[in-house]
């Protein structure tokens, strides 16, 4: 047995490494664009949200 070697390492779960994940955009665009969101809630412009609100839209489109 190799001392060296990780008996955690995720290679031995199956799982690779390689994969990466696309983001729609950066994260300063997300902060920007959450930032003008809520600028907009605070002006009325946009209807507020709770969280529960936003979990309940989100199982609806299910």
């Amino acid at each position: 047995m190799d001392k060296n070697k990780d008996d955690n390492s995720p290679q031995e779960e199956g799982t690779d490494m390689d994969t990466t994940l696309k983001r729609p955009c950066t994260p300063s665009a997300s902060l920007a664009q959450s930032l003008k969101e809520m600028k907009q809630m605070r002006e009325g412009k946009l209807p507020k949200k709770s969280w529960w609100d936003y979990i309940k839209e989100q199982k609806d489109k299910d």
